[in-house]
């Protein structure tokens, strides 16, 4: 399979704030995705990001729910008190399972990086497609851009290529947030 080269772009007025989630599995790949991702934002002095480490893919999405659902609170973030309300019973004001519009958050888009590589066993399956349904369920509850950049090869090789150089996917993910933010102003 021949790998797609990472083509720089351009996001003039880009600005925002964007919270970057990196599983810590496979830190040499994730690390250099991250890597790759502030090469990009560095560039973008309206772009503002913070980094958010959990263990491993399968945590991602616990951490972007978390993220997705901190409101401004005055002077200072903080945790809506009840993340979960719209899925057990509905708050007051709110039906059961509405979203909560991205603009009530402190951050304009999410980026997930992480790696999975196909061992010997259905592991890798349930960790992959758990982690891309969880942050899927995300995105929409929430309504805010989550930009997954979690790597599922099938050998740790084809992960360290796809993590570096002109192959990295954390340029990739970083032009997809420049972009969403350029859509979202």
């Amino acid at each position: 399979m021949v790998l797609k080269k990472i083509e720089d772009r351009t996001y003039e007025g880009a600005r925002g704030r964007v919270a970057v989630i990196v599983a810590d599995f496979h830190q040499e790949m994730t690390n250099g995705m991250l890597q790759g991702l502030e090469e990009v934002f560095e560039q973008y002095g309206e772009v503002s990001w913070q980094v958010h480490r959990v263990p491993g893919a399968f945590e991602i999405p616990l951490m972007a729910q978390k993220l997705a659902s901190m409101v401004q609170v005055g002077e200072e973030p903080a945790l809506n008190p009840d993340p979960l309300s719209s899925l057990a019973e509905a708050s007051e004001g709110q039906k059961k399972g509405e979203t909560i519009p991205a603009e009530e958050g402190i951050f304009d888009v999410i980026v997930v990086l992480g790696c999975v590589v196909k061992g010997d066993t259905y592991h890798f399956e349930l960790v992959a497609n758990e982690c891309a349904r969880g942050c899927m369920d995300v995105m929409l509850r929430f309504d805010i851009p989550l930009v997954f950049e979690v790597l599922a090869p099938y050998t740790y090789e084809a992960g360290m290529k796809r993590s570096q150089g002109e192959f990295n996917h954390g340029k990739l993910a970083a032009f997809t947030a420049l972009d969403w933010l350029k859509k979202l102003k």
